[in-house]
């Protein structure tokens, strides 16, 4: 398997930059990432964090977020016609090292 490298801002997908391309589109990040303090915005957190565990532990590994992580950030790409970089979707690859810090 070819390793995916860290991904640069210009080469992060369209999909998630507001239209000039200068900073991330927030409504795209909410998509995946919501963050809303309000109700809806929780349950939100919990159902995700429930396909995340995918061993019922109620914990969920790094191995298990970069899966989820990668796999739902990468439809969102795939259906703006963007492609991966090796495999992985750009914003995974741009965002990645700043996780694991």
């Amino acid at each position: 398997t070819k390793r995916a490298t860290m991904t640069s801002w210009a080469q992060v997908s369209k999909c998630w930059k507001v239209d000039n391309g200068d900073d991330f589109d927030a409504k795209a990040l909410e998509l995946y990432f919501p963050a809303a303090k309000d109700h809806e915005g929780a349950e939100a957190r919990k159902t995700i964090w429930k396909a995340m565990d995918n061993n019922g532990n109620k914990y969920v590994s790094l191995a298990e977020y970069d899966g989820w992580f990668n796999q739902h950030t990468g439809q969102l790409e795939t259906k703006a016609g963007c492609k991966p970089v090796a495999g992985k979707s750009t914003i995974f690859t741009y965002a990645r090292p700043v996780l694991i810090r």
